[in-house]
C-alpha cells in the first residue's frame, strides 16, 4: 500500500510544473500577404514585428518544384517590406516564400508562404 501511494505521489510531482503554452496562441512573427490581381504585377507585403526592423527579408518564387530567390529587401523601422514582382504566369497561381534570418541576437529565423493568383 505504501508503494502505491509513493508511486502516485511521484507521478503527481512530475506534473506539478507549469504546462508549456500552446503555439497556436502566439501570433506568427512574419506574415506575407498578396492580392489576387490576375495578369498584373504581383504586389507582396512582408510584415514582421518592429524588433526585426533593419533585418533582411528574402523573397523566393516556386518554379519547377524548387524555390528561386527573386528579391531581397531590408525591413523598415516598423518591420515591413513591399515587393513588386513581374507576373510570369498570367492568371495562374504563384507561390511565394519570405525568409528572415536575423543577424541580431535574441531573434529567431522566420518564414511565411503565400499563394497569389
Amino acid at each position: 500500500m505504501t508503494r502505491a501511494i509513493l508511486a502516485v505521489g511521484l507521478a503527481l510531482s512530475c506534473w506539478a510544473g507549469p504546462l508549456p503554452a500552446a503555439s497556436a496562441d502566439t501570433p506568427p512573427t512574419l506574415v506575407l500577404r498578396g492580392q489576387d490581381n490576375g495578369g498584373q504585377d504581383d504586389v507582396l507585403r512582408a510584415n514582421a514585428l518592429a524588433s526585426y526592423a533593419g533585418e533582411t527579408v528574402r523573397l523566393f518564387r516556386r518554379e519547377s518544384g524548387t524555390w528561386i530567390k527573386i528579391r531581397e529587401r531590408r525591413l523598415d523601422e516598423r518591420g515591413n517590406a513591399r515587393f513588386t514582382v513581374d507576373d510570369h504566369d498570367g492568371s495562374g497561381t504563384t507561390r511565394y516564400l519570405a525568409k528572415v534570418r536575423p543577424q541580431s541576437e535574441g531573434l529567431t529565423p522566420q518564414r511565411a508562404v503565400v499563394r497569389v493568383r
